[in-house]
């Protein structure tokens, strides 16, 4: 956004005021030194021990451009002078453009990161995409609106920001409040034209305010503070009247994160652990908690309040309580530290902020600090929303479809989808998709693809709880060499007929046994009687030539078994290992048989000290019928 403040009937007021000063001086900005202006050694990255854990703080800047669009400075001058202003992160945001993944990589240090995103800019608000890997469209008209671009972008695992949402003029001026709200967050304190200008616009003072309205609503939007700087040269100058291409870092983001990573940025973003500051800084907890955690209490609550950190000047800390002060101390310049104690008896949300009324011609409203929210809960308890149900996974060539039930609840927001290379190995700290639909297709994932792929997807209501459902879809590759295989699957497939179910194995025969004797199928035959594939069941295939069976489905939470007296041939459909002897404890077991994968019988016995693995089929001969249940 280059130009937008100040307008040209402004720079025209200003000229004629200026002509009629006498004084030279008032040309001259009032400025700060460059470089940063925090107190030495507060940008630099430390850990910071309290009731959660620990955590780093990264200082960085979310809204930038380069000679990629319409900037003046590349990525690499960028990143040389965030670096050299102690920022930890910053995100390349042109506009329209996705610059290759590359570029960032060549500036990214142990203590640096460049993340790749987007200035989504349309005629009817601009949007931020943070870490993307794709070009996000920007056309609107029919059959696409606001909440298709923030799905794309939740779509690469993404954070949707609004930028400078709250503009004089449109086109930068979002124009969907009330309409398309399906963004993660919003600028509050835009790099030129707000708080820190001449004759500031009330675009950020209105930003805060629309932001507060959605807490207060019970949506859970996240605040964030960027620069919007066009030129890399410029100084980093608070209240610079002509600074009309931003400074990078001014103002900035500091972010508490677990790890200074793409997601464990924006883990720590989509969570709120951050304040937005122009210079102070700013610690704030209640009763040890910190930013966007949320306190839960079975009754009316005594909340001890912790605001420290440091002002510029001397000027007001005030906390906030659903939109209004219930506290406010003056502080001097330097050092500070408030303890206070508040009753918290319904629910509250409770942010902090710094704000220095300078009252010069010259400069606005500078060195301010918001946090983002702390919230509290009191009984009966926020819920969290009702999972989604019926989750698959299916092949679609070369990627996977994920498909599921909407949640039932009224308040869902949009739902996380986890993705794993194991069965046992979910981390839910950040979703590889945020989505408002109720499908997500996992482009390469598929056939040709021979890694193992496990889903989990979760409902999040507008206040952003989660629930805790783990319930698994999943894509699994497994090889087979030409010859004789005993297999089974631990999946429910959505379609489970013969040819869907091996679609990529090059077979001939496939036979499989029960109660009532041998069923087969044979491509040399024009009718057989096999015709569909059960995850209960196990089956001989004949393969061909060398393949991988891939198959997606449903991971089954349970699986019930009916053994009849005798000889059955079963799955084990389950990704957890059995052991025999287990088995043979709890089951009138007498004689277990598996695949040996050698001739003449391709089968040995198993003994005690086996254990029975998925993908593979077994012999279980039993002396009486019995029911067999297997945990997924």
């Amino acid at each position: 956004m280059v130009g937008r403040f100040p307008s040209r009937r402004f720079v025209a007021a200003l000229f004629s005021l200026l002509l009629s000063v006498s004084l030279v001086m008032a040309l001259a900005p009032v400025s700060a030194p460059e470089g940063d202006v925090r107190p030495a050694g507060a940008g630099q990255s430390h850990r910071v021990l309290d009731s959660k854990g620990n955590y780093s703080i990264a200082v960085g800047d979310g809204h930038m451009h380069s000679t990629y669009s319409n900037g003046v400075t590349t990525i690499h001058q960028n990143s040389d002078v965030a670096k050299n202003r102690s920022l930890n992160w910053i995100v390349a945001t042109d506009h329209n453009v996705v610059p290759p993944q590359s570029v960032c990589d060549a500036e990214n240090t142990a203590d640096f990161l460049c993340l790749i995103g987007d200035e989504v800019t349309t005629a009817d608000g601009h949007i931020l995409g943070w870490g993307l890997s794709e070009l996000v469209p920007w056309n609107l008209g029919p059959g696409r609106n606001m909440d298709d671009i923030f799905e794309d972008i939740r779509n690469q695992g993404g954070l949707a920001i609004l930028a400078h949402p709250l503009a004089p003029d449109a086109p930068d001026r979002y124009q969907y409040f009330g309409t398309y709200e399906d963004f993660d967050g919003m600028e509050i304190y835009h790099g030129y034209g707000g708080f820190n200008a001449a004759f500031p616009t009330a675009m950020d003072s209105d930003a805060v305010s629309q932001w507060e309205n959605y807490l207060n609503a019970g949506v859970r939007k996240i605040a964030v503070g960027d620069s919007d700087c066009h030129n890399a040269s410029n100084q980093w100058n608070e209240g610079d009247l002509f600074n009309l291409q931003g400074s990078i870092g001014f103002p900035r983001n500091v972010v508490l994160v677990e790890e200074l990573s793409r997601e464990g940025l924006l883990e720590a973003v989509m969570k709120g652990r951050l304040y937005i500051t122009d210079g102070p800084v700013l610690n704030f907890t209640l009763d040890g908690h910190i930013l966007g955690d949320t306190i839960r209490s079975s009754a009316p609550a005594t909340l001890n309040v912790s605001i420290s950190g440091y002002a510029n000047e001397s000027s007001q800390v005030r906390l906030i309580r659903n939109g209004s002060v219930i506290g406010s101390w003056s502080v001097g310049a330097g050092w500070f530290s408030v303890t206070e104690s508040t009753l918290a008896d319904t629910d509250f949300w409770y942010r902090t902020e710094i704000r220095t009324f300078n009252g010069g011609i010259f400069r606005g409203e500078t060195y301010v600090a918001f946090t983002n929210p702390i919230f509290f809960d009191l009984e009966p308890f926020n819920s969290r929303p009702a999972s989604p149900a019926n989750l698959m996974a299916e092949l679609s060539g070369s990627d996977v479809f994920l498909s599921w039930d909407p949640s039932p609840s009224a308040d869902v927001d949009h739902y996380h989808v986890y993705v794993s290379d194991s069965y046992g190995n979910f981390s839910f700290l950040y979703p590889v998709v945020r989505t408002v639909g109720t499908n997500w297709t996992h482009e390469g994932g598929g056939i040709g693809n021979d890694e193992d792929f496990f889903y989990v997807v979760r409902a999040v209501d507008k206040m952003g709880y989660e629930d805790n459902n783990t319930r698994k879809a999943a894509k699994t590759s497994r090889f087979l060499a030409g010859g004789k295989h005993l297999i089974s699957y631990p999946l429910v497939p959505a379609n489970d007929s013969l040819g869907s179910v091996l679609q990529t194995v090059g077979f001939d025969r496939v036979w499989t046994y029960d109660s009532g004797g041998w069923t087969t199928f044979s491509s040399f035959k024009v009718y057989s009687a096999l015709r569909s594939m059960t995850h209960t069941s196990g089956y001989w295939v004949n393969v061909m030539q060398d393949s991988h069976f891939v198959l997606a489905g449903a991971v089954p939470m349970q699986t019930t078994i009916q053994l009849h007296e005798g000889w059955n041939l079963v799955s084990y459909p389950s990704f957890i290992g059995a052991d025999v002897a287990d088995l043979m404890a709890g089951m009138p077991l007498e004689r277990i048989e598996g695949p040996a994968g050698a001739p003449p019988h391709y089968l040995r016995r198993y003994t005690a000290l086996d254990t029975l693995q998925s993908f593979q089929g077994y012999w279980f001969g039993v002396s009486a019928n019995a029911t067999w249940v297997v945990q997924g």
